[in-house]
């Protein structure tokens, strides 16, 4: 006999009051998706559901990361924040109003206990909080850390956040540990092929190439070429012609420099306008 849509709802919250109960009397991290944020006591609040069912609420001073005066001057980092995968153990349980309290600077503590067995140059996940244009806001083993732009691609973007979003968990590479006092360091880059090894052997001078327009200043026009690399090019000087990022063109490499991890080429033509300009 099937069990009806009904059931599976009631089966499904009964799981994760148990869950909530046990989080409070062990210390059991719990993690959800950030869904909302809610003014609580005056104060702004996480909004997440254990399990898709039963409320909870992690007040600002129980967040963790940021200090509550950071936070009340950039309540925006926290609206950023939703989306995005955060963890939490239960503080408080209120059956009767269906709701509970989450700790996540108690969860984040936890995790940090599990720094000293980390080495450098292990691959570990970070989850994404929130994402700027040159830098994203990171969670790993109970760490959150601003990542830089230099940190965290080998290309050139205009904007991480056409290649990122809140709630993205990525791979990283440990280059600093100190177990002692809580520093941990990491590089998204490092965990991504170097896509400029080998570049005199994967392109030819004189060669021309299909690419994307990825970033562009007031000195060159950057284009990605198929395998990840980024070309150097002067801006066309064609009569009214403008360059977009997105766009693709076609381009004609004149020299590559290993040395340098650099490509220079000039663009031809444009192949395809990025219609979503």
């Amino acid at each position: 006999m099937s069990i009806s849509v009904l059931e599976q709802i009631q089966n499904k919250e009964k799981d994760a009051w148990i869950a909530i109960y046990e989080s409070r009397q062990t210390n059991k991290i719990l993690r959800e998706q950030v869904v909302a944020v809610e003014e609580h006591g005056d104060a702004p609040c996480l909004v997440v559901f254990c399990m898709d069912t039963v409320k909870v609420i992690i007040p600002l001073a129980l967040k963790g990361g940021m200090t509550y005066e950071d936070e009340k001057k950039n309540k925006n980092m926290l609206y950023a924040m939703i989306g995005s995968n955060i963890e939490y153990v239960i503080e408080e349980i209120d059956r009767e109003g269906e709701i509970a309290v989450g700790n996540r600077a108690k969860a984040m503590g936890i995790r940090r206990k599990e720094i000293p067995e980390l080495e450098v140059g292990q691959t570990i996940t970070c989850n994404i909080l929130a994402v700027g244009r040159k830098m994203v806001i990171a969670e790993y083993y109970g760490m959150e850390s601003k990542i830089g732009y230099q940190d965290i691609t080998w290309s050139f973007v205009s904007d991480l956040r056409n290649i990122i979003s809140v709630g993205n968990e990525l791979k990283c590479v440990i280059t600093e540990i100190d177990a002692e006092n809580e520093i941990l360091n990491v590089s998204i880059k490092k965990a991504i092929p170097d896509p400029y090894i080998n570049i005199a052997k994967r392109y030819v001078v004189g060669g021309k190439y299909i690419g994307v327009v990825s970033l562009i200043n007031e000195g060159f026009t950057f284009v990605r070429l198929p395998g990840g690399v980024d070309a150097r090019c002067p801006h066309p000087g064609w009569t009214n012609l403008k360059l977009n990022t997105q766009d693709k063109v076609q381009l004609r490499i004149r020299h590559i420099r290993p040395e340098k991890r650099s490509i220079i080429a000039v663009i031809d033509r444009l192949i395809e306008r990025n219609n979503e300009i």
